[in-house]
């Protein structure tokens, strides 16, 4: 079948590379590119082959341009949109869909061999080596390097063998950099647009920064300003976390001195994010008050808050260690910060959750990268909390059986977040509570029904969630072995690992959800009350010794006329 369909397509560009534009050629081609994704979701097997398939129908093209081609430095092609060219580029551009949903079905499915995403590199690196396509296709196949590469399918510092050579920060940046020159700014935009949905934040700092001159309505110059401003903080958030990490897990005492003013810059970002409440005041219009936009960067700005917290939180505690000379224990003063630390985190994975829900227009992918940020604080709040009730069961010498409804409490927060999208650690949470004594009854406080809007979480969060509930259970063991004896060691062991865990989730490129691009309004509803019993429809009047009787109306906001008619509304109150 895939052969089949391969060749259909090879036979499809054949005029097209030829210079024929036709648009049921490409309604044909994009319903053979939905069939093989289709494909792939049902048999995530037959993905290397397919990728091999059209990997030689892409080399086909190229080599029948050849010939009409004058050799010329790769990088330095001029953005020409031409009427023989244009139709390759189309076809292109839709190979760039299909293997960003292609990638993204194998991930949600953990199907992502090295194989395949070899491949996906050596294809991206071939498109971008070539002389035929211009700068703006160059662009784009280097940022799907930069996904495969830093994205949500390689854990970091992975040494996948048997790529032609890769694509430099450098060379992508020149890529755009000749895309910006041509003067192409719809696809510019476009390219910025996937460069912050992927977290390649220095690419889209530098496109938004160059369209914030072309524009000439007072709107598109405030937003892509925004944007401009808003990806240069977010550079510097990336590269700031990863310097932190790495001072913080340092011995030297110069490179830990440095720690202390990675913080404060990091404060100064969540300073920045904070100041684009007035910015989006002075955008809004009549019909668009950029809720999501305004509720998302108030979040994000929590999180970097936390982050730098738990940052200063580890570094006190090493210098505790450090600093101990009678051995005794470093955590105990730390223990009430910890607790509050968890609890932030906790907190900021419900809301993660409320505003994923409180968008039911938002597409799949957005709500993927949502739910990824909720396991992620959800994540980071568990092995917090754990690591602290580990430290004052040492300290207080209690058998950590005796904590059974405080474990209850850790395990479950952790555990309602995967239990519809990790059934595998969820299983592993559920049998730690077990071993610790918690009787059966209290297993069963898991939701009864499923959330319309689940998301998957992307693969590197959920390796780092299975490597910290991993982690956790070593430690646990180990703390049962040392009990009665010196427990510094155990001390210190945990705070190693949990700054191995943060260093993990922090490497991980931070991603906006494309749903924060939406500039049209969003769904949204109405509750209209009035008192049943009033001939005031303004007024609310109850009697004395009888019940408030009110009517409601929900009326919805927003809704397209061609979209399907919900079959059920809840009203909560």
């Amino acid at each position: 079948v895939v052969l089949a369909v391969c060749d259909q397509i090879d036979r499809l560009i054949r005029p097209v590379s030829d210079g024929t534009e036709s648009s049921a050629i490409e309604q044909e081609l994009r319903s053979m590119l939905k069939f093989l994704l289709e494909l792939v979701g049902n048999h995530s097997e037959l993905g290397y082959s397919i990728l091999n398939k059209l990997y030689s129908i892409i080399e086909n093209v190229v080599n029948s341009h050849a010939m009409s081609l004058q050799d010329s430095a790769v990088h330095n092609v001029v953005n020409t949109i031409t009427e023989s060219h244009f139709p390759v580029r189309m076809f292109m551009f839709h190979i760039h869909r299909f293997l960003v949903a292609f990638l993204d079905i194998l991930d949600d499915n953990g199907a992502a061999a090295d194989q395949v995403l070899c491949k996906v590199k050596d294809l991206a690196a071939f498109v971008c080596t070539s002389n035929l396509f211009d700068c703006s296709i160059h662009t784009f196949y280097a940022l799907l390097h930069s996904h495969v590469n830093w994205g949500s399918l390689c854990d970091e510092g992975k040494n996948i063998r048997g790529l032609v050579e890769g694509i430099s920060k450098m060379q992508t940046c020149e890529c755009a950099g000749n895309m910006l020159a041509g003067g192409d700014n719809w696809y510019a935009y476009r390219a910025g647009r996937y460069a912050a949905c992927e977290g390649v934040w220095y690419v889209a700092n530098m496109i938004f920064q160059h369209l914030e001159t072309r524009v000439q309505s007072q709107f598109c110059c405030q937003w892509l300003k925004f944007f401009s401003h808003m990806t240069y903080l977010e550079k510097n958030a990336q590269m700031l976390l990863q310097q932190a990490c790495h001072a913080g897990s340092q011995d030297n005492d110069h490179i830990n001195a440095q720690l202390g003013g990675y913080i404060e810059k990091l404060f100064e970002v969540c300073d920045g994010l904070s100041s684009f409440d007035n910015v989006f005041e002075a955008m809004s219009i009549q019909t668009q008050a950029f809720h999501f936009q305004k509720w998302f960067l108030a979040l994000r700005m929590k999180v970097l808050l936390v982050l730098a917290d738990i940052l200063k939180l580890l570094d006190s505690i090493r210098q505790s260690v450090v600093n101990d000379a009678n051995g005794g224990n470093p955590f105990v003063q730390q223990i009430e910060y910890m607790n509050e630390t968890s609890s932030k985190l906790t907190m900021l994975a419900e809301e993660c959750d409320l505003i994923t829900s409180s968008f039911i227009d938002m597409d799949s992918k957005s709500v993927k990268v949502m739910s990824s940020l909720t396991v992620s604080c959800a994540v980071l709040g568990f092995c917090i909390k754990y690591t602290n009730l580990m430290v004052d069961s040492l300290v207080s010498k209690n058998p950590m059986e005796n904590f059974g409804d405080s474990w209850s409490i850790v395990v479950h927060d952790l555990a309602k977040q995967l239990c519809y999208r990790d059934s595998d650690t969820c299983r592993r949470l559920m049998s730690m509570l077990k071993e610790f004594g918690v009787c059966e009854s209290s297993l069963h406080f898991l939701p009864r029904f499923r959330f319309s809007k689940v998301g998957c979480i992307s693969g590197d969060i959920l390796a780092v969630c299975n490597y910290s509930v991993e982690e956790m259970i070593q430690l646990r063991n180990k703390s049962w072995d040392v009990r009665n004896k010196d427990i510094t060691p155990v001390f210190k062991d945990c705070m190693k690992r949990l700054r191995n865990i943060v260093a993990a989730l922090m490497r991980i490129h931070f991603k906006i959800p494309k749903y924060f691009f939406r500039v049209r309004p969003s769904f949204g509803s109405v509750l209209i009350s009035s008192g049943a019993g009033s001939r005031k429809q303004s007024a609310l009047l109850v009697s004395p010794g009888s019940h408030l009787a009110l009517n409601l109306c929900i009326q919805l906001k927003n809704v397209p006329s061609d979209t399907c008619s919900f079959s059920k509304i809840y009203c909560i109150l």
